[in-house]
């Protein structure tokens, strides 16, 4: 499918999920070690239902006779000792700080966007996709985002603190998530970034690296493209000095050549009461007319030949990166070419410099130049 396409469906999907609810049981880590306990003592009772040596557990808990209802005990065969033993574990853990109590609750989610989660795709083999993968975002979760501005602004009677931390009771597992869980950092720069991912981070896959942080650019790819835009600065800075130094060069060729083609007639001026003066007034007026026809034309071509590029890759450009980040609509377009661009006016102020530059050694030399000489010759 083209883009246009893409961005057809996306805004459809979009459209109908935006708003949609549904719900979820939540059960911390507690409750699903019950149900992985009921699911294997239902499993290994299957499998030993002939087997008369075979003794069931002692405590069989059974599944929630509603959605999102409790685990009950289907069977307590347990001796005294065996409770007090328990009980005497739960207690210990209490004491540690390690005891999770069990807890559920039905959560309702709605819908409020949808992030980039696009199938992986050989960017080697085509040009759109490379553009895609490059201008996308990079995540590689697999689970919802929850909004933090919209998850703060629902009444407390709504929010749900254990989908932030849901162990938050256990000292040892809240230690333990300090320690390693992932967290996003945000730079008001990208050279404080470089340089933080440079000078205090290591890679995620380098386990040879002793630095105090492992890091990795999460989201867009800003610090590439950042890279490119700089690497594409450089490349002018060095570039446009060489153009503009061939053209002072093939400017002065031609000027050269004009002049010493009208030696005569200038001589002639001089002879008639011209100064030197009015003579090089007349050639910079040419210098300044041939310059700007330069300029005209080059301005004719140049705009044309840009909006013809912008006309034909700024589109999908836009719907690619619109489709990459799953926004539709209020999209941003990309703007290859602008009117507005200070830079027009820097290459028009550069064509008369370099057209008068190029003019001013054989101007001088024409008119210091013998007009009975070049009468005569």
């Amino acid at each position: 499918a083209d883009t246009n396409q893409k961005s057809t469906w996306l805004k459809n999907v979009q459209e109908k999920l935006n708003g949609y609810t549904y719900q979820v049981c939540y059960r911390n880590s507690t409750e699903q070690t019950l149900i992985k306990k009921i699911q294997q003592d239902y499993i290994e009772t299957k499998a030993n239902e002939i087997n008369k040596n075979y003794q069931k557990p002692s405590l069989i808990y059974d599944y929630p006779k509603q959605a999102c209802g409790n685990i009950t005990v289907k069977s307590d065969t347990r001796t005294t000792t065996e409770k007090k033993s328990d009980d005497s574990n739960e207690a210990n853990q209490k004491k540690l700080g390690t005891y999770i109590v069990p807890k559920h609750k039905l959560l309702t989610f709605q819908i409020v966007g949808i992030k980039y989660a696009q199938p992986q795709t050989d960017y080697k083999k085509n040009a759109s996709e490379y553009i895609k993968n490059l201008l996308a975002s990079q995540d590689s979760s697999s689970a919802l985002d929850i909004p933090i501005q919209l998850y703060d602004s629902l009444p407390e009677k709504l929010k749900f603190s254990d989908v932030q931390q849901q162990e938050a009771s256990s000292t040892a597992v809240r230690l333990m998530r300090d320690e390693f869980t992932p967290r996003v950092l945000e730079f008001s720069s990208v050279a404080k970034a470089r340089a933080f991912l440079d000078n205090e981070a290591c890679p995620e896959l380098n386990d040879k690296c002793n630095k105090q942080f492992a890091a990795n650019p999460y989201g867009s790819n800003y610090l590439i493209l950042d890279e490119i835009g700089k690497l594409f600065n450089q490349i002018a800075s060095v570039a446009l000095p060489g153009v503009l130094g061939l053209a002072i060069i093939i400017i002065w060729f031609t000027v050269s050549r004009i002049i010493a083609e009208n030696r005569k007639e200038t001589a002639i001026y001089r002879a008639m009461g011209a100064k030197r003066r009015d003579i090089a007034c007349i050639y910079i007026i040419y210098v300044a007319i041939v310059a700007l026809r330069i300029a005209i034309v080059s301005l004719i071509l140049g705009i044309a030949a840009a909006f013809a590029i912008a006309n034909t890759y700024g589109k999908n450009l836009t719907g690619t990166a619109a489709t990459a980040f799953g926004v539709i609509g209020s999209a941003p377009q990309f703007s290859i070419f602008s009117l507005e661009s200070p830079t027009l006016i820097i290459v028009i102020g550069s064509i008369f410099i370099v057209s008068l530059i190029a003019s001013i050694q054989p101007l001088l030399r024409n008119v210091r130049r013998n007009p009975v000489q070049d009468i005569r010759d």
